[in-house]
Order: C-alpha cells, then structure tokens, then sequence
C-alpha cells in the first residue's frame, strides 16, 4: 500500500516538473519557483520513504 502511494507521489512530483519545462510563461514565473522547490523537498521526503521501506521489508519491523 504504501509504495503504490510513493509510487502515484513520484508521478506527480515527476508531472510538475515537466509542466514547469514544457510551459515556457509559467517556467520563468515565482509559481514555477515555488513549485521546484516544493518538488525537490516532496523528492527527498520520498527518498526517506523509499529507503524506510525497503529496510522494512528486508529486516522486517523494527521492535522497540
């Protein structure tokens, strides 16, 4: 459940990204500005998802 929502995250993040590229009035705007900053926070967020993950499912939960 969680990596098909990382996965729809990752999409998203990644249709941001080319809407900013291929719109040349909104690449140069403080929207665009704004939203790369966003989307690199979002990537990175996800990245520590990722990697939480996969330890999970290779060392199992981890106990308190």
């Amino acid at each position: 459940m969680l990596g098909h929502l990382l996965a729809d995250s990752r999409r998203s993040l990644h249709y941001a990204e080319r809407l900013c590229q291929e719109t040349p009035t909104l690449g140069a705007s403080l929207l665009c500005q704004s939203l790369k900053e966003q989307v690199a926070c979002l990537r990175s967020y996800i990245n520590s998802c990722e990697v939480s993950l996969s330890y999970m499912d290779t060392e199992g939960s981890p106990t308190e």
